[in-house]
């Protein structure tokens, strides 16, 4: 491919849930780079080191409680990757700052200085997210990313509505739209006939209260209790700091045979559990773009989940899936019951499925990826 740049992606270290974000734009930066390099650490070294690369450097973070030494681990990190990238300020041409790099001010100035095109992808709103969790340093949060986003020479965003979302308006001239998800469809590919699935409906994701997960607790709980012999059953698949509670629920409310709590499964058996579901709900207060909800589409699973990142731009409520108006326990059993009772709900399996094909393939996407990088 002609006209390859050499990339360093950065990214905080990171943890189970973002080994596959991760590696899709590892991936991408591959196959558009002559020379890759990741300032990365925690799951991200093993991902890298498994594929046998040299052009991994190494950072570490530990998570801390107290505000005021979480601030100051966060000034060692931004220094740690800001050394980093001067280290290797003549090998690349193109930062691309990935997942936790919105808030990195000082490797962002750092690649500014030394010429480098600076790319920010952004996917949830951190300063949201820190007001949903009532984090002290939200404010500081939403301060370094506005900056960072005023440095950056490009800010890549997954859909059109993430735009809005965002308040993005000022930066306009410099908003990119591409998306890093790729799906193997090698694994997320249809096994199991829609139609001869058991009546199951699936969560898959983080047990936290950004997730819905409790809400969606309380949903069940309307859900079944208006129909006592409803034969519809519900698998949780994933670990959190609500696992506890969730179970706790289940014992609680006599759920047993009704609710299995999985917790969590390996990326690559994923697809034996989305064939198994008549439904995945995703009831979501912040996301970027969940990868979760393009496997279950590729595995032609219709997915109920709430209309925030970009989700508006991929679900069409009624078409190729679902959409939740809000999270409130009523509505959450109330939309239930609206899904399982469509008459054409393989029809919207199946308009899923034609949907990730035709746009989350590794030829369109790493082609959206060549167009911005040459912008």
């Amino acid at each position: 491919m002609a006209d390859k740049t050499n990339i360093c992606i950065v990214t905080l270290p990171l943890g189970k849930s973002g080994a596959v974000p991760f590696s899709q734009i590892v991936k991408i930066s591959e196959e558009l780079s002559d020379e890759l390099f990741i300032i990365s650490g925690g799951q991200a070294g093993e991902i890298f080191k498994e594929k046998g690369k040299s052009n991994y450097l190494e950072i570490s973070h530990k998570k801390r409680q107290n505000p005021i030494m979480r601030a100051l681990a966060y000034i060692k990190i931004q220094f740690s990757i800001s050394y980093l990238i001067f280290q290797i300020r003549k090998k690349i041409d193109t930062v691309i700052f990935f997942i936790g790099g919105e808030g990195l001010i000082l490797p962002s100035i750092t690649a500014k200085l030394f010429n480098k095109e600076l790319y920010i992808v952004l996917a949830g709103d951190p300063a949201k997210q820190g007001q949903l969790k009532s984090d002290p340093l939200k404010r500081m949060t939403r301060f370094l990313s506005n900056l960072v986003l005023r440095v950056s020479d490009k800010i890549v965003i997954y859909s059109p509505s993430i735009m809005n979302q965002r308040n993005l308006d000022s930066f306009s001239r410099k908003v990119l739209v591409a998306h890093r998800h790729v799906i193997d469809f090698d694994k997320f590919h249809i096994k199991e006939d829609f139609q001869k699935r058991e009546n199951l409906i699936g969560y898959i994701g983080s047990f936290n209260e950004l997730k819905g997960v409790r809400n969606l607790m309380k949903g069940i709980n309307l859900f079944l209790e208006e129909d006592k012999d409803i034969d519809f059953k519900f698998i949780f698949i994933g670990d959190g700091p609500l696992e506890n509670e969730i179970n706790s629920w289940i014992e609680d409310n006599h759920l047993q045979e009704k609710v299995t709590l999985r917790g969590w499964v390996e990326h690559d058996l994923l697809p034996g559990y989305l064939n198994q579901l008549k439904l995945l709900i995703l009831p979501s207060l912040s996301e970027g773009l969940p990868n979760i909800v393009l496997e279950a589409m590729a595995c032609g699973t219709p997915v109920l989940t709430t209309p925030v990142g970009a989700i508006p731009d991929i679900v069409t409520d009624g078409e190729n899936g679902f959409i939740l108006s809000d999270i409130e326990p009523l509505t959450i059993a109330q939309s239930l019951k609206r899904c399982i009772e469509h008459e054409k709900l393989d029809k919207i399996a199946d308009n899923g499925f034609q949907f990730a094909r035709e746009k989350f393939n590794f030829q369109e996407v790493t082609r959206n990826w060549q167009n911005i990088l040459r912008k």
